[in-house]
């Protein structure tokens, strides 16, 4: 499920943030963050010579650029400077889903230790931590920016559990006192 968020402007468009992640609500920093985020094997293939490159890099190239350019748009976007048709285009790429973007732009190895670093937090330690981090997030590398995102997922789905665990307490409450009064009324 998506969350959407409506700002509109003077020129009849929508600004629209969607994503498919409640706990992070800087999705368009995200987006930005994790488009202009290239790997190290990418980095190497940016810095090669095009006319060197197999059929098969010079996909990996094109996708690479495309993503760059997803960044510029989105900062546009985010600036609200965008045509008609980079805002749509932007706007029906905020479709795809926000979570496997920046899990699939970390290695095996950052995420695995993300995972185990956020693991051995308690809850204040991580809302703490989240604290800290969003006051500087442009300075974050993409790994930071990444821990983060777990960080604020990890603490929602912990919110969540207690929510329902109390609100299921709640009702079994309801349901034991209707019962009792059932049983006092026999």
């Amino acid at each position: 499920m998506a969350s959407i968020m409506f700002p509109r402007t003077n020129d009849n468009l929508s600004y629209l943030t969607i994503s498919d992640s409640y706990a992070n609500d800087n999705t368009l920093d995200i987006w930005i963050k994790f488009t202009e985020h290239l790997k190290q094997d990418e980095l190497l293939l940016m810095n090669k010579d095009i006319s060197s490159l197999s059929q098969l890099e010079l996909d990996k190239y094109n996708s690479i650029k495309k993503q760059l350019n997803m960044s510029l748009l989105f900062r546009k976007y985010k600036n609200k400077e965008c045509t008609k048709e980079e805002h749509d285009f932007v706007l029906s790429y905020m479709h795809n889903s926000l979570k496997s973007f920046v899990k699939n732009r970390m290695t095996n190895e950052e995420q695995s230790s993300a995972y185990s670093f956020i693991s051995t937090l308690s809850k204040d330690e991580i809302r703490e931590y989240i604290n800290q981090k969003e006051e500087k997030y442009d300075e974050l590398s993409a790994y930071e920016a990444y821990v983060l995102f777990i960080a604020k997922e990890e603490l929602y789905n912990k919110e969540q559990r207690e929510y329902n665990k109390k609100r299921e307490q709640e009702e079994l409450k309801i349901i034991l006192k209707r019962n009792n009064k059932c049983l006092i009324f026999m």
